[in-house]
């Protein structure tokens, strides 16, 4: 279990629209730096110098993930030298994507990371690059005919075998199927089969594992009926409307045998809601204690205004202004040339945390049905979180399907800064997790049940149902009499 995600959002969520106001500057969000506005196509060769080294400054002083490998290597970090020569040779005028490439040429170490550098072009639409390649699920067919799947892409067969779950008239069907992971796009992949006695090598085809994608607006939505259905799409912070209604949905909730939490899509935010939910849906009764975490937050000039940067796309919410006045309170303590430091991420954040989202209407009495947590691929960061929250605190059972989570919980609470010339942004971690039992990083948790239709929803209800008879339960879902799996 780690500490609380306070604004670990994605790279879309956090930052302003054009025209937003920005933050006052600060040494590292200065002049030309606010975070408004589209770049420029073209730039001198100068002006890409100067950005480079500045780009290398705030790495050293504000990327968690370089100074855990400083602890290891105290040579990490030479990759940056040399940067603003290689800026120097690039053709001029020096256009804003050649620089963008060129910063993010050596940065392959920092995979999965949550590291990612973009600028706005004046069309507004993107330009990215970030070093955290996922591991993609897909669905393998063996090569038939076959005795034994011995091994396909270095795998033994055996290891690829997982448990499906498929909606069967009123009830479930559970059965199992082949994924294989892999972070390039795969067509098809050598395996090797069993046929007659005999070992022969035979090509397995590969389809990627999606579901349709539902990006519906506002990002939380409640459907009644006989499973209630929870839509989150995000739990970005400055959401406040939707995440006030999903905490306030816990309480219509709590004599529910069971129900969805779909959060396909959810690329995460601040998990400060996902607690508050909590504690509105369950009693202390129902909830086990949440471990203390051992994440670390590197504290320095560098890392507090980026979080202030990140801060100030997050909207004026009454949480918002409180989370702002207590990262410059922090500030005010922390001189411009002190070098980052790693500190307990709980014992830095403090109170803040408890006083940010307190739930206006706590639970008297435990929760005793069922949840079923929906999620894909792109529940990322604070979504993860939310997955190993209601696992570890709820005592009721939660039952995690779909497909596998993300696998971005190894580093995030993100610090925005804005290159002052290119007005390229770079977004660096502040914060190292330690992450909760079953999450392997570029992976993300791996579902109880998998669900192979393009629309996951009506199996995600029916296991929701199931688990209403005890019966249903113990035969198809396998929970035990201690309702585990």
């Amino acid at each position: 279990m780690k500490t609380v995600r306070l604004f670990a959002v994605s790279l879309w969520l956090t930052l302003p629209a054009a025209g937003a106001a920005a933050e006052p500057a600060g040494r590292y969000l200065a002049g030309k730096n606010e975070l408004s506005g589209n770049a420029p196509e073209t730039i001198t060769r100068r002006q890409a110098a100067e950005d480079t080294e500045f780009f290398a400054e705030i790495m050293r002083g504000g990327y968690a993930a370089l100074a855990t490998l400083r602890e290891k290597d105290r040579g990490a970090g030479s990759f940056l030298s040399g940067l603003a020569e290689k800026a120097r040779t690039l053709p001029e005028p020096v256009s804003v994507e050649a620089l963008l490439d060129t910063l993010a040429g050596p940065l392959g170490v920092f995979r999965d990371t949550h590291l990612s550098l973009s600028y706005r072009r004046a069309d507004g639409s993107y330009s990215a690059r970030s070093p955290t390649p996922r591991q993609r699920a897909y669905l393998l067919a063996p090569p038939e005919p076959y005795e034994e799947l011995v091994s396909c892409g270095g795998m033994e067969g055996a290891r690829l075998r997982y448990p499906f779950l498929r909606k069967d008239g009123e009830g479930v069907a559970v059965s199992s199927a082949m994924v294989f992971f892999s972070p390039r796009q795969e067509g098809k992949i050598d395996c090797a089969v069993r046929r007659g006695g005999r070992l022969v090598e035979a090509a397995a085809k590969l389809r990627r594992h999606r579901f349709d994608p539902d990006e519906r607006d506002p990002v939380f939505f409640m459907q009644d009926g006989d499973v209630p259905v929870l839509r989150l799409g995000s739990l970005d912070l400055g959401r406040t409307g939707d995440m006030d209604a999903f905490v306030r949905s816990a309480v219509k909730l709590r004599s529910s045998q069971s129900f969805v939490l779909d959060v396909r899509g959810n690329h995460g935010g601040s998990d400060l809601s996902v607690d508050a939910w909590l504690e509105t849906l369950s009693g202390p009764d129902g909830l086990k204690p949440e471990e203390k975490g051992a994440s670390r937050f590197l504290l320095g000039p560098v890392t507090l205004q980026g979080l202030l940067n990140s801060i100030a796309g997050l909207g004026d919410s009454p949480q918002v202004q409180k989370l702002s006045e207590f990262v410059r309170g922090k500030q005010k303590g922390v001189g411009a040339s002190q070098k980052p430091v790693f500190v307990n991420a709980d014992k830095f954040w403090g109170k803040i945390v408890g006083e940010i989202n307190v739930p206006a209407d706590k639970a008297a009495a435990a929760y005793r049905g069922s949840v079923v947590i929906l999620a894909d691929s792109v529940c990322a960061s604070s979504c993860e979180d939310l997955v190993v929250k209601l696992r570890g605190r709820l005592k009721a059972r939660v039952l995690l399907v779909g497909q596998n989570t993300s696998g971005t919980g190894d580093y995030g609470e993100l610090g925005t800064y804005v290159l002052p010339h290119s007005r390229i942004r770079v977004m660096l971690s502040t914060t190292q997790y330690k992450n909760g039992p079953g999450f392997t990083e570029g992976r993300g948790y791996l579902p109880d049940f998998w669900i192979a239709e393009e629309d996951p929803l009506p199996a995600a209800k029916a296991a929701a149902f199931c688990l209403r008879d005890k019966n249903c339960a113990m035969e198809r879902l396998g929970f035990g009499a201690a309702g585990g799996l």
